[in-house]
């Protein structure tokens, strides 16, 4: 934990994380039992469907002919929406074999995160950069930030979707902390992030598995999110954690009496 901030401490180097995501072992991880093409289709979305990330960012775009930027895209679901209600929609991502599927079933711009397509797209601004369930994947999340100002236009905004630690109780704590992830963001720190870069969070938005933010750029004045930040993850880890364990004392002692079995048999 370092200035509030908790991440592994021994994260696997970045040429094996990029084989990591790149496998199918990563995505069996979120999609278990299903095919590239079977996991697009059950997170396609029938036409203009307004999804949560739209719902967000949609007061950020013009009518029509905006433009979006996903890092991150996976398959590209995140971008029909977007593109259904008249937007230009790109989508990045290291996974190819997704790339290849979402290209093929949802019809989408999706490309590989390499040198010629960070060439292609420093050419461009957008008016929404999406990083959904992102940057908790990165060796180095800051990096990342500050290249994609070259992106951004005075008015751009970022959504930026993480698990965050505020949410542990949805995962089950021990399912939160998982080899999927480096870095275990609070809303303190993850403020305390986009700071060191440049931006500033706009607002939060609780979404499915965990807070949305919308980033602006630039600091308008010397923010106080780094005072309690240590403090504040320290809370929220222990927090779980001792539910966490309550709960397992307690079938402990339910079993012991003879009580747990009963309880179990009326659910």
């Amino acid at each position: 934990m370092k200035c509030g901030h908790t991440y592994a401490s021994n994260p696997m180097r970045e040429s094996e994380l990029d084989s990591f995501y790149s496998s199918p072992l990563y995505r069996n991880l979120y999609s278990s039992g299903f095919s590239v093409d079977d996991h697009i289709n059950k997170l396609n979305v029938s036409s203009q469907t307004k999804t949560a990330l739209w719902n967000i960012s949609e007061k950020f775009l013009p009518i029509s002919g905006g433009s979006v930027l996903e890092w991150g895209c996976g398959g590209g679901w995140n971008l029909l929406p977007f593109r259904d209600f008249g937007h230009k929609v790109i989508g990045v991502d290291v996974n190819e074999p997704y790339l290849e599927a979402g290209r093929r079933i949802l019809k989408l711009d999706l490309r590989a995160i390499d040198a010629k397509t960070q060439k292609e797209l420093e050419q461009l601004n957008f008016d929404v950069i999406i990083l959904n369930h992102v940057l908790e994947h990165l060796l180095n999340p800051e990096e990342l930030l500050q290249n994609l100002r070259s992106l951004c236009k005075p008015s751009t905004k970022l959504i930026i979707g993480l698990p965050t630690l505020e949410r542990i109780k949805e995962y089950g704590f021990d399912r939160y902390f998982t080899l999927a992830h480096i870095h275990y963001f609070s809303a303190i720190s993850f403020s305390s992030l986009v700071a060191r870069c440049g931006y500033f969070v706009e607002s939060t938005h609780q979404t499915h598995g965990g807070l949305t933010f919308v980033v602006g750029l630039d600091l308008p004045t010397k923010s106080r999110i780094q005072r309690f930040g240590f403090l504040n993850s320290m809370y929220l880890v222990t927090q779980a954690y001792i539910e966490f364990n309550m709960r397992k004392i307690v079938k402990r002692v339910l079993d012991k009496v003879g009580l747990l079995e009963r309880i179990q048999r009326r659910k």
